[in-house]
Formats: structure tokens, C-alpha cells, sequence
């Protein structure tokens, strides 16, 4: 009884991410776990699962719109109204971020999932999440400003090995994949690419993202680590992390490890 109130309590949420609900059939043929949260489920009109029951797997949606559905739709198959491909693609990108956000199985990866998410399902009236709002596609806008602004930052990058190594990482970064971005940055470290990066996103803003400094909390800054002043050789240490054996003192630019060891 219990359980059946609180399934009733989520069947008017915006969307929902289940995790290892498990459970196909019940006793005496009566439906499973997986069944029954599919079932009370049915109303909400955007829910993930993931290492679920098949019954509530199956249910993957965003928009009422079944996850299967949105592949196809993208790759051309089904009849779409004007506009609706472009729609179709962004949400079958959605989909397919969600996973493999997931299949990272980080902490942080894992709220930007539910951010992405709420996001997606809530009407813009009632306010969007600035935190994953941030443009991440270079289409015809943002090709004419760094064509406009950046030509020959571009083409001094792709002269150098190490800038040109540092694009294609990037790129090749997922969502979110801070971790990722950060171990590029590191490995072909390259002016040039310094260089191209703060015309193209700083300077110019070729991407159209803006982005407000917190105001909340206010942390001042450390004056001294480990029992000693805080020197500038010190800073830069905590900054860079660990790579050792020892656990990260700084996990921002570290990152999560997928096994829960340092990135």
C-alpha cells in the first residue's frame, strides 16, 4: 500500500530517471516491480531507465515520444512536417546523451543527466536550467564569426601538431565530459590553441553563450595549505591534482574515473 501511494505521487512529476528497478513478473503471474512503476509511470511524459526490467525500458521517452521512435525519425524514416526533422535530431541527440551520461556512472555526470532532463521536460514559461544550456554545435552562425573573426587564429592552429591534436580531442569529448576536455588541454598543450580559443569563444563568442559569475556562496580565498602559506608553486598543484597513488586533492580539474579512480 505503501509503495503504491508513493508510485501515485511520482505519476504527476515532469519527468523520471529509474535506476536497477528489476523485477518482470511477480508471484502467481502477478505483474513485476518493473511493470508496476512502468505502469504508474504511464502519465509522465518524459522518463529514462536504466538497467531496469524490460517492461520499463521499453518505456524510454521524451515527450510521449518512445526513444526508438526518435532514432528513426532522425535518420530520415516516418513521415515529419516541416521542421520536425530538426526537432527529431536534437531530441534522438538527447536520447543518446542521456546514455552515455549515464554509462559514465560519475556523480556529476549523473546530475547533469537529471539537469539535462528537466530541461527538456520543463515548459520555458516555467524557466529553463541555465547549467546545460550552453551551445555546444558550430553550425552556419557560429562558422561565419569564426570566419569573420578568427580565420587566421584557425589557420595557425592547423599548422601546429599540437594545436591541431587539441581540436580533435576536444571534439571528440562527450557531453559534459569535463574530465575528458581537461586531459586534452593538457596533453597537447599548445598557445596556438590558447590562442584560437579566446578569439573564437571569449573574445567573440562565436557560440552565443553568456553565463553569469555566482554571487552565492561567497569563499574567500585559501591563505595557507597543509600548515604552510600558500604559495603560487602550491596552488598550482592543487589545481593540476594528483596522478599518483594517493587520492586527488582537487577533483574539479581531476575528474571521476569511471572505476572511481583519478581521471
Amino acid at each position: 500500500e505503501g509503495d503504491a501511494g508513493a508510485l501515485g505521487a511520482v505519476a504527476a512529476a515532469d519527468y523520471y530517471v529509474a535506476v536497477g528497478v528489476g523485477g518482470d513478473e511477480g508471484g502467481d503471474g502477478a505483474p513485476g516491480l518493473s511493470a508496476s512503476v512502468a505502469s504508474a509511470l504511464a502519465a509522465v511524459p518524459t522518463g529514462f531507465a536504466f538497467d531496469c526490467g524490460a517492461e520499463l525500458a521499453a518505456q524510454n521517452r521524451l515527450h510521449f515520444l518512445p526513444a526508438e521512435a526518435l532514432a528513426l525519425a532522425a535518420f530520415g524514416h516516418g513521415a515529419l512536417a516541416d521542421g520536425a526533422a530538426s526537432r527529431a535530431s536534437e531530441d534522438a541527440a538527447l536520447v543518446n546523451a542521456a546514455t552515455a551520461l549515464y554509462e559514465r556512472r560519475t556523480p556529476g555526470d549523473l546530475l547533469f543527466l537529471l539537469l539535462m532532463l528537466a530541461d527538456a521536460s520543463v515548459a520555458p514559461a516555467k524557466g529553463k536550467v541555465a547549467a546545460v544550456g550552453a551551445n555546444s554545435r558550430v553550425g552556419v552562425r557560429e562558422a561565419a564569426c569564426l570566419a569573420r573573426n578568427c580565420a587566421s587564429q584557425l589557420a595557425r592552429c592547423y599548422a601546429d601538431a599540437a594545436c591541431r591534436g587539441a581540436l580533435r580531442c576536444v571534439d571528440a569529448a562527450g557531453l559534459n565530459d569535463q574530465a575528458t576536455m581537461y586531459r586534452c588541454l593538457r596533453t597537447y598543450d599548445s598557445a596556438r590553441f590558447e590562442s584560437f580559443a579566446a578569439c573564437f569563444i571569449q573574445r567573440h563568442n562565436c557560440m552565443g553563450n553568456a553565463a553569469e559569475a555566482c554571487a552565492a556562496p561567497l569563499a574567500p580565498p585559501l591563505a595557507s595549505w597543509r600548515g604552510a602559506e600558500l604559495t603560487h608553486e602550491a596552488a598550482e598543484e592543487i589545481y593540476v591534482g594528483w596522478f599518483g597513488k594517493e587520492a586527488p586533492e582537487g577533483l574539479a580539474p581531476a575528474g571521476f574515473a569511471p572505476e572511481g579512480g583519478v581521471a
